[in-house]
């Protein structure tokens, strides 16, 4: 489904806020700050960004009838900074989705570990690095996890406590060691689930849901996977 699409049919079940709903504590601050540390003025669109608005009414935030931030959209906007604070986003407590990609964006996902409604993470086509980590397998309701064309590296950590997860998209990274197993019994993931472009440690899992998955291997051991 193209991007416009998928927002527009992420959106249909929200309602904006009604003007003279109070804003949920921290919301705005949070959001502010995030705005300053990705260059939020030179934002291809910053529209009511910073204003005395309703956070609601800003460029890429929608919110539920209650005033809470439900979707943070900012895909494709020229955002440039280095993350890495899980406290960040953190007072963002009921944001089940946040799209990030392609953007120029750096430093560790950490920044979303406390983000415990979410449900969509697209950071595709951005600079994070060091590894994926553990800690978004507490992330109990994630449906989708795509974190392809970045420079994450490491192995590819347990998720298998994601029961909701339905498409991991990882492609063009730099995982490497054991292909993980916990794909495996997940057959409902053999055709969302693409880990291509990584050089994971030979030999590879004789298994349908390894050979969807488009993963390659090479048989030099590398030192921070083992």
């Amino acid at each position: 489904m193209a991007l416009g699409a998928r927002i527009h049919v992420l959106l249909l079940p929200l309602l904006l806020l009604p003007l003279a709903a109070a804003e949920p504590d921290g919301e705005r601050d949070a959001l502010m700050n995030f705005y300053d540390q990705t260059s939020g003025s030179g934002w291809h669109n910053s529209s009511g960004w910073g204003s005395d608005d309703p956070v609601c009414k800003w460029y890429g935030v929608t919110c539920d009838k209650a005033g809470k931030v439900r979707v943070l959209a900012l895909h494709s906007n020229n955002l440039v900074g280095h993350l890495s604070d899980p406290g960040l986003l953190a007072p963002l407590k009921h944001l089940e989705v946040l799209w990030l990609a392609r953007n120029t964006l750096s430093g560790s996902l950490l920044v979303v570990t406390q983000l415990a409604a979410l449900k969509e993470l697209n950071v595709v086509g951005n600079q994070f690095s060091g590894e994926l980590p553990a800690q978004i397998a507490q992330l109990e309701h994630l449906e989708r996890l795509w974190v392809r064309e970045n420079r994450l590296s490491g192995p590819v950590p347990d998720l298998e406590s994601l029961s909701k997860l339905i498409s991991f998209k990882g492609e063009q990274n730099e995982f490497c060691g054991q292909f993980p197993t916990w794909p495996m019994h997940r057959s409902w993931l053999r055709h969302a689930l693409d880990l291509s472009g990584n050089p994971f440690l030979c030999p590879l899992p004789e298994h349908p849901v390894v050979h969807q998955s488009g993963a390659t291997c090479q048989n030099n051991r590398q030192p921070q996977c083992p």
